[in-house]
């Protein structure tokens, strides 16, 4: 290690310190020559794939750029900053342990847009309207669309959209008679077992989910602890 101060190759190494997260040392040397101190810092190099573009073209990996590509997507977004050095040190770490010399930049797209998704719905737009190259309002309403689609397959388990689709299907027989008031349906569920169900008719009469309690009662079916589906 040459010194800062008199080029001199010779120096020494007089004390030793570990960072606190471990992933650099901090060595203090002093020159053998001019005998003047100074500090130096070991970190580990990690050698990340080159990014071959659509294009085809090879270029090195970046960190800025995705750190970029977030800043610009979460703009004025409620999203917390330690949040996002999370997503991005998941992606950095996702493309180093696929071990490969190369890395297509469709995959880094998509790690960016999965942590996105993750963190805020709407920066996942901003970013995935660049990215994906939307045309018109149209592809916005696509993608909208699929977001809601993946909501509802996370929210409901198998089960629970078995019984959310018999909802909105007994909600669809108001269509027309129950206007103005919305189109409800409503069932009620214990242990798996359906116990009744009901919808709104028309204006004047019983809402959904009264007329599913008043079925439960004519059965002798107790409806408490029970649980209650209905679309409003």
């Amino acid at each position: 290690m040459k010194c800062p101060f008199c080029s001199n190759s010779e120096t020494q190494v007089m004390d030793s310190r570990v960072s606190e997260n471990g992933d650099s040392v901090k060595r203090r040397r002093k020159c053998v020559s001019c005998e003047k101190r100074f500090s130096t810092f070991e970190t580990v190099e990690i050698k990340m794939p080159s990014v071959i573009k659509i294009s085809g073209a090879r270029e090195e990996f970046s960190l800025e750029k995705i750190q970029n590509g977030f800043s610009k997507a979460l703009y004025r977004r409620p999203v917390n900053s330690s949040d996002i050095d999370l997503s991005i040190s998941n992606i950095h770490n996702s493309i180093y342990n696929l071990g490969k010399r190369e890395v297509n930049s469709n995959y880094i797209g998509q790690l960016v847009m999965n942590e996105l998704m993750k963190l805020d719905k709407v920066a996942y737009i901003r970013f995935a309207s660049v990215y994906k190259d939307f045309k018109d309002i149209d592809d916005f309403g696509t993608e909208i669309n699929n977001i809601k689609s993946q909501d509802w397959e996370k929210l409901f388990n198998k089960d629970e959209k078995k019984y959310m689709r018999m909802v909105l299907n007994l909600a669809k027989k108001g269509l027309y008679s129950s206007m103005p008031n919305p189109r409800v349906g409503c069932v009620i569920v214990k242990n798996k077992q359906i116990l009744s169900e009901g919808w709104h008719v028309k204006p004047g009469d019983d809402h959904a989910e009264i007329v599913a309690l008043k079925k439960c009662k004519k059965k002798n079916q107790r409806s408490y602890n029970v649980c209650k589906f209905r679309t409003l």
